[in-house]
Parts: C-alpha cells; sequence; structure tokens
C-alpha cells in the first residue's frame, strides 16, 4: 500500500508540473501517502508490541537466565 501511495504520488507530481492535473488532486495524493506511512508505521509498531507481549507471556527475563552446563 505504501509503495503504491508512494508511486501515485510521484505521478501526480509529474502530472502537476506538466500542468495536466490540479493542485487539490496532488495534495490529494499527498494525504494519501501521508496515511498510508502512518498506518505502515502503526502496523510496524503493533508488531513490535505484540512481541514484547509474546516474550513476557513466555516467562519474560529467560534470555537473562544463566545456561547451566553439563558435567
Amino acid at each position: 500500500m505504501l509503495r503504491v501511495a508512494a508511486d501515485l504520488l510521484k505521478l501526480q507530481r509529474i502530472s502537476y508540473t506538466t500542468g495536466t492535473t490540479t493542485i487539490l488532486q496532488l495534495i490529494d495524493a499527498e494525504r494519501s501517502y501521508a496515511q498510508a506511512r502512518l498506518g505502515s508505521v502503526n502496523a510496524d509498531m503493533q508488531q513490535l508490541e505484540d512481541t514484547v507481549d509474546l516474550f513476557v507471556a513466555l516467562g519474560g527475563g529467560w534470555w537473562n537466565t544463566a545456561v547451566a552446563t553439563p558435567l
């Protein structure tokens, strides 16, 4: 989605420069790109939060415990 919005914004900028679209169409493409970026960041944040929740559910801190050496 982010890639599509970025491509659309690029095309709208080119179209605006050549005079084939209006400033409102360019602003709308910029808004769509900003929303897609925000959605992507929120998805990344949610994934990180879910990973932390998983670690806590597994007992949290298990990576800090000393490993017993076999005799």
